[in-house]
């Protein structure tokens, strides 16, 4: 008979596993797969600190593949320079709300983001617009990524709106994802002072979420992108109903 206290380990694995595989076939989606599932075991602030040296990990390596990275790199430091700011605000007010308020408001926040793509496709940013637009992005994806890890929803809808192509829109995704996923990783570490033990199981976290992504990178091509884009909205939309009503 499996020993309960294996539950939240293997709950967590398998979460890892989901996510990475998302992640893998297209390019982000990790904390919104995996989040609700942590959140069932671990409190908020140690469920973001489980996810922060995975995150940082995948995100590098996935910011290694391809080329134009310089070009890339220019054109959305604005958002860049956002980003890194809220990411310090909100891991600094992590402390300061309660698990519930943190639950709700991610919740809601991922809900309609999901619902939001799904009614926009079109939707496209003027290049005028980047260089307000783009720092206040990061500002508010950065902040919700501070108290949940969930900062991609907004940079993937803002790079959506750039109508970029396939190849500079997974390596934005990529810098951005670096540049959000280290800073979550330090800020974590400066201002929340984690257990050591909590630490070796972020550890433990990064190798599920790397099969994952190997699994997704092989899978990618076999899926119509309709349906997969579909399938990850779905799966965004229940994240974060389970999150609001766990907050309730």
């Amino acid at each position: 008979m499996l020993d309960p206290a294996y539950i939240p380990l293997i709950a967590a694995a398998c979460a890892l596993l989901a996510g990475g595989l998302v992640k893998g076939v297209i390019g982000i989606g990790t904390p919104l797969v995996v989040l609700p599932v942590l959140v069932v075991f671990y409190d908020v602030r140690e469920a973001v600190q489980l996810l922060a040296l995975p995150l940082f990990l995948s995100n590098v390596l996935q910011a290694w593949q391809g080329h134009g990275t310089r070009e890339v790199v220019g054109r959305v430091a604005p958002v860049v320079a956002g980003l890194v700011a809220g990411i310090l605000i909100g891991v600094s007010l992590a402390g300061t709300l309660p698990d519930a308020t943190l639950l709700v408001v991610a919740g809601v926040f991922v809900c309609l983001a999901s619902v939001a793509t799904a009614m926009a496709p079109n939707f496209e940013i003027p290049r005028p617009a980047e260089r307000w637009l783009g720092p206040l992005t990061g500002l508010s994806g950065g902040v919700l990524g501070g108290l949940t890890t969930l900062f991609g929803p907004a940079l993937a809808l803002y790079l959506t709106g750039l109508r970029l192509t396939p190849a500079v829109f997974v390596k934005a995704v990529s810098v951005l994802y670096t540049a959000g996923s280290a800073t979550l990783f330090l800020a974590v570490l400066s201002l929340q002072n984690p257990a050591g033990a909590t630490m070796l199981l972020s550890l433990a976290c990064v190798p599920p979420l790397f099969a994952g992504m190997a699994i997704g990178q092989r899978v990618r091509g076999l899926l119509a992108p309709a349906v997969l884009r579909l399938i990850v909205l779905a799966v965004v939309f229940v994240g974060g109903t389970n999150m609001i009503l766990r907050g309730l």
